[in-house]
């Protein structure tokens, strides 16, 4: 009896601390020890899917590393000119899955353990991606009179990809694309541009009945 009581503890021992850390594809598990006692010891990073079989007292921290899109919009952009500008930019990203130990050992993600994939990746967009991208697009826009930005739209991407890239060049961070939806004047100034466009073709109209 004893002998049994003792095979049976050993079993439930073994079922509750042992796993099978696994990861779909399009996804990577940073995979580290969870000792009852010491400090937490990374294993290895598997790219999906796989697994890390059975293992004792192992978790893992599941990334996602397929590409996000994100989108911002800005109602108070100064153009060269000091026009106000108006803008909306989208930013195709994701994580280097060769870069998975230093994302989640120098990035933060280590302390999202509890959070899931979009969770982190939504965390890290907001603490380090966000906010380059914004200040990207605004210094591109600002190289432009406001009225002339919408012709220059393919540039303006062109330089944000550009500096986006640059900043990012050597971190977990990999910029796929860039897309700049619009760059138009506020309301008011477009209205003025009308009626001013109005007029115009109402002087011509009317010089024409003249004659």
């Amino acid at each position: 009896i004893a002998l049994g009581a003792l095979l049976f503890i050993s079993g439930i021992v073994c079922l509750t601390n042992m796993s099978n850390e696994k990861v779909d594809g399009g996804y990577a598990a940073y995979v580290y020890s969870n000792p009852v006692w010491g400090c937490k010891e990374f294993k290895q990073v598997i790219n999906g899917p796989g697994g890390t079989g059975m293992v004792w007292r192992q978790d893992s921290i599941v990334v996602c590393v397929t590409p996000y899109t994100m989108m911002e919009s800005f109602d108070d952009i100064r153009a060269a000119d000091q026009l106000k500008m108006n803008a909306e930019a989208h930013l195709v990203w994701r994580i280097d899955p060769t870069k998975i130990k230093e994302f989640v050992e120098q990035y933060g993600a280590i302390s999202e353990v509890e959070h899931t994939p979009e969770a982190i990746a939504t965390d890290a967009y907001n603490s380090f991606v966000k906010q380059p991208f914004r200040t990207a697009v605004r210094t591109s826009i600002a190289e432009y009179r406001g009225l002339d930005a919408p012709a220059n739209i393919p540039a303006i991407t062109t330089k944000v990809e550009n500096i986006l890239r640059e900043h990012f060049e050597g971190t977990p961070f990999i910029i796929e694309s860039v897309t700049i939806g619009h760059t138009i004047p506020p309301e008011s100034v477009t209205a003025g541009i009308t009626r001013k466009v109005e007029a115009s073709q109402e002087y011509e109209r009317q010089a024409i009945q003249l004659e």
